[in-house]
Parts: C-alpha cells; structure tokens; sequence
C-alpha cells in the first residue's frame, strides 16, 4: 500500500501488479456480434489501447517517469471513452490478487496507479535544489488530486475487490499533503524564510499527519499503513513548530511561554526517542538532534529567567492554538478527462453507439419479421400442405396395391398379421385345455358329493331299520328344508353341465372346420399360393386412364413443391445480405457531412425509410408468392377431383371369381377365429363361475352334514339310554 524512501524518510503509494490485457479478440468480438458492425474498421483504436496499456506498467519502480504518467493518462482517458461506448462488464482485468470485470474498476485502479506513479516521482525528485523541491511538492500534489479522483469514483461505483475505502483514501491523500508541505517547508529553509512563516507551515504538517490517524481510527490493525511513521512525524513537526516559536517567545520577550514551549517539546521528543521502529533511522537522527538543540538552549533560558527575569511559566494546556498556513492542495493532473484537444477523443470514429445499434437491430428484425411472416412462413405452410395431401391420401401405395397382381391385399395381410399376434390356433388350444380342465374338475367334484350324499343316505336308512322307523326320527335327507335346497342346487349344476355338452361338441365342430384354413393363415408363402392372381387393369380399362391423369397432377404439385424450396433458398440468400446498419451508416455518414444532425424522431424516420425501401426489393417475391398459391388451388383441386373418380371405381372394380371367393374364404376365417375364440372365453369363463359355486355349496354341505350328524348322535344316546 505504502513503501518508504529511507533517504528523504517520504512515503510513496505502492504500485498494483497487473497482467496485460489483448483488446483485440475482445473488443472484436463486442463489436461483430453485439455492435454488429465490423471489428476491421477499429483494429487500429483497439490496438492503440492495448498498447497504451502495456507500455503504461513498467516492471521496475525506476523505470516510472513522466513518459509512463502520460501514456497511463491517455490509458485512462481510453478507458474513459470505453466506458461512454461499450458495457461495463465487456473486458477482465486481473489486478494484484483479483479478477475484475468492469470498466468502471479499472479506471479506478488506473487512477489511484496514477496517485502511485505521481507519489515516486515526487519521492524521487532531488532535494537539493528549488527547482526539485517545487516539483517534487507539486507531484505529491497531483497523488492527493488523483487520490480525491477516486473517492469519486469509488462513491459512484459498486466496488467489491478495490483494497481501500474512503477513509484509507482520504488518509492516504492527507498523508500526500502533507508531504508536498514538508518538501515547502525545505525550501522555505532553503530560502531562509522567517521562523514565523517555518512553523506555521511546520504546525500545519502534524496536523496534516494527525488528520491521517484521524481518519483510520479504529482500523490500524486491517489498515497496513505505516501508522507509528505518521505518529512520529506529527510529534516532530509539532516539536519543530514548537522550538521556533519559542525563539519568537524571546524576541518578544515572553520567557515564560519559551519555556513552557521547550518543556512540552524536551517531553514529545522524549516519546520519539523511545520510538522503536529502527526503519525510520533518518526520523529519529532528525529527531535527536532537535531534542539535543533544545536540551543546549533550555537551562540558559530558564537560568536567565530565574535570576533576570522572573517571569511565571504558564501550563502549557492554557496557551493559544500556534497560527497555521497551508500552502499545499489536492491538484488533478491535466488531461485526466477527454476533452476535444485528446487524442483518444477519436477513438472509434464512425462506430454506430450502443443505444443507435439497439434500434437499428429492432428494425433489422422488423425486416426479418417481413421475410419470414410475408414470404418463407407462407410458402412453407403451401409445401406443408402439399406434402400432408400426399401422405394423407397416399396416393401412389393406394394404386400399387389397386394394380398389383400377386400381392395380397392390404386388409388380408392385417387380417394375418392380428392373427399372428392372437396366437392362431395355439391360442384356440390353449383355451380348449383350460376348458376342459376346469370342465374335468366340476366333474369330479360334484361326482364326489353325489357319492358323499348316497353314502350318508344308506347309513342313516340302515339305523332307522335297526331303531325302528316309529322312533328313528330323524327323518330323510330330502326332506329336510337346508338339504333340500343344497341337493336341488346340485342337480341344477348338473342339468348345467350336461346343457354344455352341446355347446362343447359345436365349438370343436366350428374348430374343426377352421383349423385347414388356420394353418393357411400360418404360412405366407402358402397364403399367397391359396389366393388367385389377377390383372386389375384389364377386367378394368377404364382404371388406367384414371392413374394416368391422378399421377400427372401429383407431379404437377411435386414440381410445384421443389420449385418452392429454390426460391426460398435465394429469398434468403438475398434477405441475408440486406443489413440495416450498413444502409444506416452510410446515411448517416451523408447527414454528417452535410452537419445535420440526427436527433431521436429523425432516427426513427431514417430507419423506417431504409427498412421500406429493402422491403420493396421484394415486390417479385411477394408477386410470386400470389401466383404459386393460386397454381397450388387449382392442381389440388384437380388432384382431389381425380382421387375421388379414382376412389369411386376402385370400390366397383372387378376381380376373378376364384380371387374373390379366396378372399371370402379367409375373412371368413378370420371372423370364425374371434367368434370361437369368443365362445371358448364365454365357455372358460362358465365352468370357472360353475366350480366356484360348486365349491361354496360344497363349503354349505359339510356344515349341514356336520350339524346333522352331531344331531344323529344325539338321538342315538337317548334311544340307547331308554333300553
């Protein structure tokens, strides 16, 4: 932030390390595709400030001199006028340790480069001399005015990454003040001003440096600025201003304020000389030595005062404030703006701005918006159509599978093609299986409660006989309410199963019947075989004639179509080479050589005339367009006309006899697939309702036949226990 001249014990601000930055791709590509201008016209001004740029960092400290401070003042006008031109964000910079991505930044940084570059020269200044003294005060001048340039800027910009904010700033800047009121105060000795004049300048230099502390306040520790040198030279400067003024205190005969001046001076440089920061060596000796003249003059003055004088000496707390004088002011460096005298004011020449781009783009789209909504979108939509009447109607495969001999007809190859995918006769065996298996289990569960029932009914007939039928009264299983109902339930499943037979042995008749022409249905080749040729266009002259006349109107269309996709080829080669801007430029180029100017409602009409006159070159196109859209009416009429003819004779053509019943044959297969492959679902589905029921009063029966045994257990006890 801050480096130390051991030799003259002066601060210089610390240079930024930056990296350099090529404009040239960058600003390039802005222009090309944002500006939408050639980047070829400005190659020269963008490599102007890269150079600037370059030659504006020096690697070494001591090549830093007023032909660098130039180029970097031009450097900083460039960025300047960058910033009126381009957006903020267009180029990186990369300063010290930090990326930064704004114009605004860098002009920033540049300046407080410049305060930098102003505060080593005035360091490097010689000190010997009037002439060196005067520039070297005026440079640290121009490092307080650069200084108090970017305060500005920092106030009015959004800055993240700069290392300083206001207050170091304006620490900065008073600590460069009151340096160039030091090197005054130098040749003010040299000159061998009055002592009065030397510490009104020298009071104002601690106050310069005390201001500095000031202003950092609480921030010493983050602040990395030399806040023990600042402390130090305010002490001095004060001692300084003191000692002088008790000289002018014994002139004026006032011993008592000279002492207590020279106590309060014997007591700040004490404090100096228990300063430990053995880098400001040259400090210190000049400190030293000030302490060493008061220390030889002070027991004079009050030995005098004692025994001559007798004067009282006064605390020091109760003297007036010492008169200042500030000979020193923050200066801005001259060309540190554009202005019609600077070089980099003509910069970019002829670059159409940013906000005059914006409206010309709007009106380029305006004109795009013309081409594409006037011309390409309609003939597209005609093309569209074109093409949707072609796959709609599918004109040529309709009349390849009308006139084909050998090829099967579309609805028979489907026809196949869903029988393969419903498993054929596979899926009819597969069904038979299923229904012969739930068939087989009704059989043979309701055999078993037949057998269940009889067996139950010749046990209880045996005991009514051995107890005698007066007594056994239990009575029959028929006649009993729940097994009257169970047995009835059972004879209508059985009634069921033998109406079935019926439905059964017709399935397997229907399936028998189908089953030759099923395996046709297997085979393509044997398919093809089973059904006759045939030549359509001889049973039919009349056909011919008819596809003639439909083929040459989709040919007509066809051409229509492909004649199309070439115009629209050279409507947009000719739309791509109109550029508003360029027609702008040029006009405006007119305006400017006739010096009017071209205020914003002007602009606006400049721009709807160009923009009417590139539509105008279009007047063929447009007339084209009318016309091909009425050549397309009228062949899609026809086309339609014929297609219809052509589908009306196609549903009364005829066809062989043997084809024909061929044809009716195999539809007639294919319905009696689905139809048996129907019944056998509706049969799969009745035996399996028929078992699920069989199995729920099969559930009742062994609860009715258990309660009735428990009850035929019982009257068994009581007729034994009455023997």
């Amino acid at each position: 932030m801050t480096s130390l001249d051991r030799e003259n014990d002066l601060l210089y601000l610390t240079p930024n390390v930056t990296s350099s930055v090529d404009f040239g791709p960058i600003l390039g590509d802005v222009i090309d595709n944002q500006f939408h201008q050639p980047n070829e016209l400005f190659k020269q001004d963008i490599q102007l400030i890269t150079n600037l740029r370059s030659e504006s960092f020096p690697s070494m400290i001591e090549d830093i001199n007023l032909e660098v401070i130039t180029k970097l003042k031009k450097y900083c006008d460039s960025v300047t006028a960058l910033i009126t031109i381009f957006p903020d964000e267009v180029v990186q910079f990369h300063w010290s340790n930090c990326v930064i991505k704004s114009l605004n930044e860098e002009k920033l940084y540049i300046v407080y480069q410049l305060a930098s570059y102003y505060s080593i020269l005035a360091v490097n200044e010689s000190k010997r001399d009037e002439e060196g003294l005067k520039k070297s005060g005026i440079y640290f001048q121009y490092s307080a005015g650069c200084l108090e340039i970017v305060q500005q800027l920092l106030h009015h910009t959004s800055v993240q990454s700069f290392p300083l904010n206001s207050n170091k700033i304006e620490a900065l800047k008073t600590v460069m003040l009151a340096q160039s009121q030091e090197i005054y105060l130098q040749k003010a000795k040299i000159n061998q001003l009055k002592g009065s004049i030397l510490l009104k300048l020298a009071i104002r230099i601690s106050d310069f440096y005390n201001d500095a502390i000031q202003l950092i306040g609480q921030e010493v520790e983050q602040s990395n600025l030399p806040i023990s040198f600042f402390q130090l030279k305010g002490l001095y400067y004060t001692c300084f201003s003191f000692n002088s003024y008790s000289a002018y205190c014994n002139r004026k005969k006032k011993y008592g304020e000279e002492i207590s001046y020279l106590n309060q001076s014997l007591y700040l440089l004490m404090q100096v000389s228990e300063a430990e920061e053995t880098q400001y060596s040259k400090l210190l000796q000049d400190a030293e030595n000030l302490r060493m003249q008061i220390l030889s003059k002070i027991e004079t003055v009050k030995h005098e005062n004692e025994m001559l004088h007798l004067q009282k000496i006064p605390p020091f707390d109760t003297l007036k404030p010492l008169p200042r004088a500030e000979l020193v002011k923050c200066l801005a460096p001259k060309d540190m703006e554009l202005s019609e005298n600077s070089s980099t004011n003509n910069l970019f020449i002829g670059l159409i701005p940013l906000q005059v781009v914006i409206q010309v783009c709007e009106y380029q789209n305006r004109f795009k918006d013309f081409i594409n909504c006037e011309l390409v979108t309609p003939i597209e939509k005609l093309n569209q159509n074109i093409h949707e009447l072609f796959t709609n109607l599918n004109v040529e495969t309709e009349i390849s599978k009308l006139t084909s001999n050998s090829d099967l007809p579309p609805a028979l190859i489907q026809s196949r093609e869903k029988l393969m995918r419903n498993g054929n006769l596979e899926k009819i065996a597969n069904l038979i299986s299923i229904l012969q298996e739930l068939k087989l289990k009704c059989r043979f569960k309701l055999d078993k409660i037949w057998q269940l029932l009889k067996d139950q009914t010749v046990e209880e007939e045996a005991l009514a006989k051995y107890y005698g039928y007066d007594k056994w009264k239990l009575g029959v299983l028929e006649d009993d309410k729940v097994g009257a109902i169970l047995i009835n339930s059972f004879k209508i499943y059985e009634n069921y199963m033998k109406q079935s037979e019926e439905g059964d042995r017709l399935i397997c008749t229907q399936i028998e019947e189908l089953k030759p022409f099923l395996e046709i249905y297997d085979d393509e080749k044997l398919l093809k075989s089973y059904v006759p040729e045939t030549n359509v266009l001889v049973l039919n002259p009349s056909l011919q004639p008819m596809i003639d006349n439909l083929r040459e109107v989709s040919m007509l269309l066809q051409r229509l179509e492909g004649e199309r996709v070439n115009f629209l080829k050279k409507v947009k080669k000719k739309a791509s080479g109109v550029r508003i801007i360029d027609q702008y430029r040029q006009k405006s180029c007119k305006h400017r050589l006739q010096n009017t100017s071209t205020h914003t409602d002007d602009l606006q009409n400049l721009l709807g005339e160009i923009l009417k006159d590139e539509i105008l070159k279009f007047n063929d196109e447009v007339e084209y367009l009318g016309g091909t859209r009425v050549a397309q009416d009228d062949l899609v009429s026809k086309f339609s006309a014929c297609n219809l003819d052509f589908i009306n004779l196609k549903d009364q053509l005829k066809i062989s006899i043997k084809r024909k019943e061929a044809l009716h044959v195999l539809d007639s297969t294919y319905q009696g697939f689905f139809e048996i492959v129907g019944n056998l679902i509706q049969g799969k589905d009745f035996y399996q309702n028929l078992l699920d029921n069989i199995d729920v009063k099969m559930n009742q029966l062994d609860n009715f036949l258990g309660k009735r045994s428990e009850s035929r257990r019982f009257l068994q006890e009581k007729l034994e226990s009455s023997y």
